[in-house]
């Protein structure tokens, strides 16, 4: 049948505040029911045709626009906690809950692609010495099914450790960072047939004409 519209129900709740002037809290929460959801079938023509002249034969899968035959739904929670510690240390750290849920038709593509758990972790020291600071974060997301028309594949879980150390060079008016991403991890991808991402080492010059001691 013809595709039809899809029809999305959705509410949002979210909380900020600051405690104590040290520590930032942000909740958020969402829940999304969706009618007629606008996704993809993959079928298979029964008898050979042809297209602009080009030769298609029989068997060969196609993946059209199609309507979910049942209601969907997506639910998700994010927490962010900033606190800030003596001696201009900052620790921080942030978790997004995403569900997507519904019986669909074998064959039918959604295409959600997202994690259902995803973490961060990092402290921040801007000032450690006089001119010396430095930024750690870990991150880590859950395996996931990804969906496409052109492949369906499980995306492997990572975990991935950065790191950056920042010295100011005062007479200068220029900052020196050296960092790494990906420390010590292997080689990651966060969808089906993109490119895998490894390691990156950099040391940058960063020239501050207002830059202060």
């Amino acid at each position: 049948p013809y595709v039809k519209p899809e029809q999305l129900k959705s509410f949002e709740i979210g909380y900020n505040a600051i405690i104590a002037k040290k520590l930032l809290i942000d909740l958020n929460y969402y829940h999304s029911s969706y009618k007629n959801f606008l996704g993809q079938a993959l079928v298979v023509n029964k008898i050979a045709t042809s297209q602009q002249g080009q030769q298609i034969d029989a068997g060969t899968i196609w993946a059209p626009n199609a309507n979910s035959p049942s209601s969907l739904k997506s639910d998700g929670f994010g927490v962010s906690l900033t606190y800030n510690l003596p001696n201009n240390f900052v620790v921080n750290g942030n978790y997004t809950y995403s569900t997507f849920s519904g019986v669909q038709p074998a064959g039918f593509i959604t295409g959600f692609n997202t994690p259902e758990n995803r973490i961060n972790l990092g402290v921040t020291n801007s000032k450690l010495t006089k001119n010396l600071g430095f930024n750690l974060n870990v991150s880590y997301q859950d395996a996931f099914l990804w969906e496409s028309a052109y492949g369906i594949a499980t995306m492997p879980s990572y975990t991935l450790f950065n790191a950056q150390l920042n010295y100011k060079l005062s007479a200068l008016k220029t900052i020196v960072k050296i960092g790494g991403t990906n420390i010590g991890g292997q080689d990651y991808r966060t969808s089906f047939g993109s490119p895998f991402v490894g390691q990156t080492f950099y040391v940058s010059l960063l020239f501050d004409e207002l830059l202060r001691n």
